[in-house]
């Protein structure tokens, strides 16, 4: 895990006015103000109390009696940011289960638009930083990118559009040169790469906008080794994408990377046209049989009786009224029954309510597509999920709980709990016809 980050402060420089980086200029104005309020040889408890919640007062270091230097550490958030996995005995053994629970921000976009800028200590120092050498036309593209942006997740947005709409996905490109910028050189040079390179450039030019961003890197389980129970983890199974930090919510994925055969990234489009393509004359999706409501259709292979024309009074020259309406009957009939069993059909392939998690997102999906809000090869399950909180004022709620489902079942092989599968259940509820309805205005506007 994470240290807690630890800060030195020379009350004397403060005194003559030598500037501290901006992330503990508080700090910096509540010691200042402590003992230049009590007096040098103010005693710890005042200093403690003092300083802002966040900072724990470690040492006050004194000469004849005036405080000279106080050390600090900041608290780290209740949930850290950084975990890992580890063992009591070292290692672990082969079979041997183990869980990681993850907090993931629900946030919607409205909600990180208004989330400010009051980064806490430790994210400002350690993810905005850059090295000196850092090119100056990569943070004058920064610039120029995000100039009409007027809040960090609109600077974010900003920057991941214009490395998806400006730059080529490609696996197969030549490292920079020897002591070149890489974020310098995939920008002005090179303009294709594969995800590291995508990432890796939107985290910089973040923070040269003053933006907390870092690289996150993410696996694939690899493919299975014949026989065994081993699977082959190569670089083709990782992904790389950006995670940026908002106040309030915590770090947010954002994905700079376009192209179609992403490791990692769940793809949509074939799935959806499974489900678009299927075989709609197949009856079993009806579960209760084809036409078991209707007494008088048992067999819906039976073609409608002939009705015979003649009789007494064909042989008068004269037609019976109700004779040449019966066929329209039963052709009428015909029709509502099949339109009833294909409208059962497409409900309970698309609408209906399944205790499956994939199932419930592939319908998801499915809607938002034909909404025109579906979700892209180069985006997460997350991402979609608010993109589609725009489409959807108010159910954010239902949209993240169908969501969450998915990816703790796909990338998580988390089963559902019993609580957890009557939430989606009702999310859907609340979701679907108003989905639909949105998928009908965009069809028919």
């Amino acid at each position: 895990t994470q240290a807690p980050p630890v800060y030195s402060i020379n009350v004397d420089a403060l005194r003559r006015g030598v500037p501290i980086p901006s992330y503990l200029e508080d700090l910096g104005q509540a010691i200042l103000e402590a003992v230049e309020g009590i007096g040098a040889s103010v005693n710890g408890q005042a200093l403690a109390q003092a300083l802002p919640p966040q900072f724990r007062l470690d040492e006050v270091v004194r000469e004849q009696g005036s405080v000279l230097r106080i050390q600090v550490t900041e608290a780290l958030p209740p949930v850290p940011e950084v975990l890992s996995v580890s063992h009591p005995d070292g290692k672990f053994k082969n079979g041997e289960p183990y869980q990681v629970t993850s907090a993931i921000s629900l946030a919607a976009p409205v909600q990180l638009r208004g989330s400010g800028e009051d980064y806490p200590a430790w994210v400002w120092q350690r993810y905005t930083q850059l090295p000196d050498s850092l090119p100056q036309r990569v943070r004058d593209l920064t610039a120029a990118v995000s100039r009409d942006a007027k809040t960090p997740y609109d600077k974010a947005k900003a920057v991941e559009r214009f490395l998806q709409n400006n730059y080529d996905y490609n696996l197969r490109v030549d490292p920079p040169p020897y002591n070149a910028d890489g974020v310098e050189h995939f920008l002005f040079t090179l303009k294709e790469g594969y995800s590291e390179y995508f990432a890796s450039t939107m985290s910089v030019m973040l923070r040269t906008v003053d933006v907390p961003a870092r690289l996150a890197v993410g696996y694939t389980t690899g493919t299975r080794v014949e026989g065994r129970d081993v699977f082959a983890v190569t670089d083709s199974n990782n992904h790389a994408w950006v995670e940026v930090y908002f106040p309030n919510f915590g770090w947010v994925p954002f994905e700079p990377t376009p192209g179609e055969s992403l490791p990692g990234a769940y793809q949509p489009d074939s799935e959806r046209r499974s489900l678009l393509t299927g075989n709609l004359t197949d009856a079993s999706a009806l579960d209760d049989g084809c036409f078991d409501d209707f007494d008088d259709f048992e067999d819906c292979g039976d073609e409608a009786p002939t009705l015979p024309v003649g009789g007494a009074a064909a042989g008068r020259g004269q037609t019976n009224p109700v004779l040449e309406l019966w066929p329209w009957a039963l052709l009428a009939l015909g029709a509502a029954v099949v339109l009833y069993g294909l409208a059962r059909l497409l409900w309970n392939r698309f609408m209906a309510v399944s205790t499956s998690t994939r199932i419930m997102f592939n319908r998801l999906s499915t809607l938002a597509t034909l909404a025109a809000a579906g979700p892209v090869e180069f985006q997460t399950p997350y991402q979609f999920g608010r993109r589609l909180e725009e489409v959807l004022p108010g159910q954010g709620q239902s949209v993240s709980v169908i969501v969450g489902a998915y990816v703790r079942t796909r990338y998580g092989k988390k089963r559902p709990t019993a609580s957890e599968r009557r939430m989606m259940s009702l999310a859907w509820r609340s979701v679907r016809l108003r989905m639909l309805w949105a998928a009908v205005k965009r069809r028919t506007t």
